[in-house]
């Protein structure tokens, strides 16, 4: 009896604190401003730590058996493919049309099996790899230790629970990166007075994209029959058919049927800015301004974008930004070294300046680029 009120004691001191720090980290993602909340609902703690770590914590991550062994079929293959290469010191020619590789951005996985390599250590070590792996997954427990509290996953089904209802909504801020709650109707609001505005929009009476698309397709052609880019390129980029005419030495040109050489679906989503707003400000019935951000991830152009910066603007970077900042770490100890270097009055001279070679804006202006 005794050991059972002792037992029962513990388990309430141990929720007792569970529930302490929950409300002390949601207290301190309001304070910090990780999180923002502009409804007037009464929301747990529980939601507001579990928003505070962050939109991308993955509350108790499933394991994915088929996705580790696809992985390291992918890793081993790679190990292979060099190892061979390396030995049998298959070094590519120089012109452009060998030594041309699709995009890492571009590439599709090959899960086939590669060719072993003719130096046995590696054939060792990568069957060790597997092996490791194999056993790593059979002694995965079925269920695994979920990752939140109490107080946090009694949270998260709030959070499921009143967005599936319509009731609330989760943002993320424009800068910074602070997670917001907000009402479903400011942000349809606030969206469609961008869309409504014509000086910002034009209302389209069918989707371009394919014809688009046409259009892209021929500038394509045009280039590879003046020598551009090479059949190559073309064919692993935009799908050009290198095959030829029935008695004839000229290529059908024509364009490839496989999925991922058709243009997607774009979508924008509405962001609000709210370090346009003064930190008292930001309350229930706020009314930030917003932009909307278009992805033109899956976007008629983006097979070319990222060819024209893989194949381009690497090559501008590198022989033009030698003193290249990366990150924002890499701009902090950049900054640190130029305040311990350079005096007051040659500091006051400095201007600052960016140069952004990641990606092709498909939304600019032509005249700006002039």
């Amino acid at each position: 009896m005794r050991k059972d009120l002792h037992r029962e004691k513990n388990f309430k001191r141990r929720s007792a604190n569970k529930t302490r720090k929950t409300i002390t980290d949601a207290t301190r993602a309001i304070n910090l401003g990780s999180v923002v909340i502009l409804v007037d609902d009464n929301i747990p703690p529980g939601a507001l730590a579990l928003l505070g770590k962050g939109l991308g914590y993955v509350p108790t991550p499933a394991i994915d058996k088929v996705g580790a062994r696809l992985d390291m079929k992918l890793l081993t293959n790679k190990i292979l493919n060099r190892s061979n290469a390396n030995l049998l010191n298959n070094t590519p020619p120089s012109n452009n049309e060998a030594s041309y590789s699709v995009p890492s951005k571009l590439r599709r996985n090959n899960y086939s099996t590669a060719q072993p390599s003719i130096d046995d250590v590696v054939n060792e070590a990568v069957n060790r790899m597997k092996s490791s792996l194999d056993e790593k997954l059979r002694r995965t427990p079925r269920s695994i230790t979920s990752n939140l509290t109490t107080d946090e996953r009694k949270g998260l089904a709030w959070l499921q629970r009143n967005i599936d209802q319509g009731k609330i909504a989760i943002s993320q801020a424009d800068k910074g990166g602070a997670t917001i709650i907000v009402k479903p109707e400011l942000l349809a609001r606030k969206t469609l007075e961008k869309l409504d505005n014509p000086d910002l929009y034009d209302t389209l009476d069918k989707d371009p994209s394919f014809k688009l698309h046409d259009e892209l397709f021929n500038l394509w052609v045009h280039a590879k029959s003046e020598g551009f880019i090479t059949p190559k390129e073309a064919k692993d980029i935009m799908g050009v058919s290198d095959n030829t005419k029935p008695n004839s030495s000229e290529p059908t040109n024509r364009p490839s049927t496989l999925p991922h050489f058709k243009p997607g679906k774009p979508y924008y989503y509405p962001s609000l800015k709210i370090h346009k707003m003064k930190k008292e400000d930001l309350k229930p019935g706020a009314d930030p301004p917003i932009r909307l951000i278009t992805a033109l991830q899956e976007g008629v152009t983006r097979r070319s974008d990222v060819f024209l910066a893989d194949r381009y603007l690497k090559a501008l970077e590198r022989d033009f930004c030698t003193d290249l900042l990366k990150d924002t770490n890499d701009a902090l100890a950049w900054l640190d070294h130029i305040d311990e270097t350079f005096d007051h009055n040659v500091k006051r001279h400095f201007r600052s300046f960016t140069f952004d070679f990641k990606a092709l804006y498909d939304s600019l202006d032509p005249e700006l680029t002039d």
